[in-house]
């Protein structure tokens, strides 16, 4: 284990000092993470080649008033999801969910503002977190897998509550969406 350990450590100084040590990390991920704030990170959308490098599909939903309106559906429906079973142990699985996505928005958000500053000191002090560099692509997949969950469990219950036909029209909806 300790020749392991040796060889990570020694590995993980080198992978550092080739980017410009700690503070070369930290500006990368401050660079990276220009565009994720809490917003941008709610609607999925905090990736900065959206905005530094406008594709023809990116700038729509950056510029469009209906595709910026319908991004903001995503998150309304990921957090209606805990209030809608009645029995307990499902609320506290998808209150966990809920939680889960919130805590993957601060990690994917990395040193944006105003939270930042607790990356960049996780960063610099905590030993190895430092390969967190690009802290979107690393933490978003947490937000992926958690909106997934409950959406689709708010799509469920109210599918249910909804009658028959409306029903059949709301999964059209919620599969063209």
């Amino acid at each position: 284990l300790l020749p392991f350990i040796s060889s990570f450590s020694i590995q993980y100084s080198n992978q550092i000092l080739s980017v410009g040590g700690i503070e070369g990390a930290v500006e990368w991920t401050k660079f990276i993470s220009s565009y994720a704030n809490f917003s941008n990170l709610f609607r999925l959308q905090g990736d900065n080649n959206w905005y530094q490098k406008p594709y023809l599909w990116s700038w729509n939903y950056l510029t469009n008033p209906i595709l910026i309106a319908i991004s903001f559906v995503f998150p309304i429906l990921a957090f209606i999801a805990p209030i809608l079973p009645k029995e307990r142990k499902e609320r506290v699985m998808l209150l966990f969910f809920a939680l889960l996505a919130l805590f993957g928005v601060f990690l994917a958000a990395g040193a944006h503002p105003p939270l930042g500053g607790i990356y960049v000191f996780m960063m610099e002090h905590l030993p190895g977190f430092a390969s967190f560099r690009p802290a979107y692509y690393k933490f978003i997949p947490i937000v992926y897998l958690s909106f997934s969950i409950l959406i689709g469990t708010t799509v469920y219950y109210l599918s249910n509550k909804l009658q028959k036909q409306v029903s059949y029209l709301f999964s059209i909806f919620m599969i063209l969406l």
